[in-house]
């Protein structure tokens, strides 16, 4: 999404150091005993330890579930570095996005209870709801599609999302009426914030009750999750660890999106969660959701979509991307409730599962290996047997690909939101991301392997990744493999910009605020043929970095622009507002004037 800070790893450093390591893995012990979890214990000690000081991670907190008991928790570094608290299993953190679990959780136990039927569209429930649809014969918006990301809804109502005194649930779902879908529901997997509010209201209205009273009364105080909320208390005041970026501490960012990401929690209160799951849904003898419900959540929705490209999520679990040696299947969700981070996972069948919450932006490096390695040495420890470890990416063996169909590849894509070049250079592809270029070399007559080139002198493949070109939908794509999930980069197609839209071309403001984000500035622009947004962001805190976009656009209309791309945020609407004297560009809640005009020649 446009004001999204994108986050970027550089793959091919971490690759290269992690060649080198910084000290020696405990010994694992030539025969596991069943039950035994202390190599467990050893290792993800080490490891914590280890990752922590390398990222300069300020303090972290981990639980291991096996069935109904918690076998190892623990707290390292500090809540409170400044005062020398340390983090501990009671440590309250804001688990982010993870929150959205607990909200489907709270929704399908509206189900099960016959106040909702997650079949029926969202305007059975909320009468008000409405969103403008450039499409024709869409499928209506239904719960089962906001809770598998499915809705077509964008990913947020970006202006007002992080104000010191956001507006109420109510007023949000009357503010989408103003927003554009960015894809037909029930046609493919678009991960959105909104979908997540508009379920917290459907939850308020069918209760009676404001969001977080409803959801405290009917699921966290029945599983006994007395240090979460979705709201601050006295208690959980206490407890609530500090955050910390790049080494300093950070100010809390406020969020209006209370059922998408603003839950505390601690990593006891999330591992009494996982046991309720590992229980079918029970509490005791009181059933939540029960056992056929709570497969129902972990089971693939619309399933067989081409633009999700085998990705698949069940009721908001994330259901690949993740993986053992075994063929055991990871049920996940990770959070970013800036700058605290969190990661949760789990075998549903061996009834095992981690959480993991830490006060550091910088944590989101390495937390989810982490949440995958620390199953595998339970499943381990649970059975008494080592799993192979899984098999090391195998050497690349280029093979020819002509040129005819590398001029196909090549062209002008959007990368994570951004636009750059695929360019064909002899018998070689590029791609260029943030400045650097990597070579792409072809293993198949579609796909390509990235090759990076570090400290000026080492070049090596990078195995984990690869790049597969295919077209799906009239859409020419770029698949990019070994991430959690697919990103699909999309080609930019060819169009003409019209008079109305080169006429535009100039530089924006926004009047708004009191965001956690400053926006530097905000120009539409021309580039090679192509209608660009260039945009520069810095949020208000001094340790944000400033955020510099090239966003891509295609007209569909003389007062209408998408924004390319099939990620989230991705396939937005800038649209025209006009009162006959003065137009202005509206997107996301924010509306731009113009402040100066640059005439320019298509």
């Amino acid at each position: 999404m446009i004001f999204n800070r994108i986050v970027f790893i550089s793959i091919s450093l971490t690759v290269i150091l992690s060649v080198f390591g910084c000290a020696t893995a405990p010994q694992k012990p030539a025969a596991l005993k069943k039950g035994n979890y202390h190599y467990l214990e050893e290792y993800l000690s080490w490891s914590i330890t280890r990752d922590m000081n390398k990222h300069n991670v300020k303090g972290l907190s981990i639980a291991v579930i096996d069935g109904h008991k918690t076998v190892w928790s623990k707290g390292f570094g500090f809540a409170d570095e400044e005062n020398g608290i340390p983090a501990n299993n009671q440590t309250v953190y804001r688990i982010g996005s993870i929150s959205k679990v607990i909200t489907a959780t709270a929704i399908m136990h509206l189900h099960v209870t016959g106040k909702v039927n997650i079949d029926l569209p969202v305007t059975t429930y909320l009468k008000e709801f409405s969103v403008r649809n450039r499409f024709n014969d869409t499928k209506p918006i239904t719960l089962r599609s906001l809770l598998s990301h499915h809705s077509g809804l964008p990913s947020d109502v970006l202006a007002g999302m992080w104000v010191q005194n956001p507006i109420p649930l109510s007023e949000l779902v009357n503010k989408i009426k103003d927003e554009s879908l960015a894809s037909p529901p029930q046609t493919m997997y678009k991960y959105s914030n909104i979908g997540f509010s508009i379920l917290g209201r459907v939850i308020e209205i069918t209760e009676n009750k404001p969001f977080s009273k409803a959801i405290k009364e009917s699921l966290l105080q029945p599983l006994g999750m007395q240090y979460s909320s979705f709201e601050t208390t006295p208690d959980i005041e206490t407890l609530y660890s500090k955050g910390y970026r790049k080494g300093k501490e950070a100010e809390r960012t406020p969020l209006r999106d209370l059922p998408a990401g603003s839950m505390l929690s601690n990593v006891e209160d999330m591992g009494r969660f996982l046991k309720y799951i590992f229980s079918d849904g029970s509490v005791g003898s009181k059933a939540i959701v029960g056992p056929k419900t709570l497969e129902e959540m972990f089971s693939p929705q619309f399933g067989g979509l081409e633009l999700d490209f085998s990705h698949k999520v069940g009721l908001d679990w994330l259901l690949s991307g993740l993986k053992l040696s075994t063929d055991d299947n990871i049920a996940w969700h990770n959070g970013a409730g800036t700058p605290h981070q969190a990661h949760i996972s789990l075998l549903p069948e061996k009834k095992l599962g981690v959480v993991i919450l830490a006060n550091t932006d910088e944590a989101s490096q390495f937390i989810t290996d982490l949440g995958v390695k620390s199953l595998e040495l339970a499943l381990e420890a649970k059975y008494g047997k080592a799993i192979p470890e899984q098999e090391r990416p195998k050497d690349i063996v280029p093979v020819y690909v002509s040129n005819e169909l590398l001029d196909q590849y090549a062209g002008q894509y959007v990368v994570f939101g951004n636009m750059t070049d695929i360019t064909h250079n002899g018998s070689h592809l590029k791609i260029a991301l943030w400045g650097n270029k990597l070579d792409l070399i072809p293993v198949s007559q579609d796909t390509f392997v990235p090759k990076a080139t570090a400290f000026g002198f080492i070049s090596m493949p990078l195995l984990k990744f690869s790049l597969q070109f295919k077209t799906v939908q009239d859409k020419h794509i770029a698949l990019l493999h070994g991430l959690p999930a697919p990103f699909a980069f999309q080609k930019i197609p060819k169009y003409k910009i019209t008079k109305s839209w080169i006429n535009r071309i100039g530089s924006y403001e926004s009047s708004i605020p009191d965001e956690q984000f400053r926006i530097q500035s905000f120009k539409l622009s021309m580039e090679k043929s192509i209608l660009l947004v260039n945009i520069s962001i810095q949020g208000k805190s001094s340790d944000y970095n400033v955020t510099k976009l090239k966003i891509a656009l295609e007209p569909i209309s003389d007062t209408e622009a998408i924004i390319i791309g099939l990620a989230n945020g991705e396939g937005g609407t800038i649209r025209v507002i006009s009162d006959g004297i003065t137009e202005q560009l509206y997107y996301s809640g924010f509306l731009f004037t113009p402040i100066q005009k640059k005439a320019s020649n298509s």
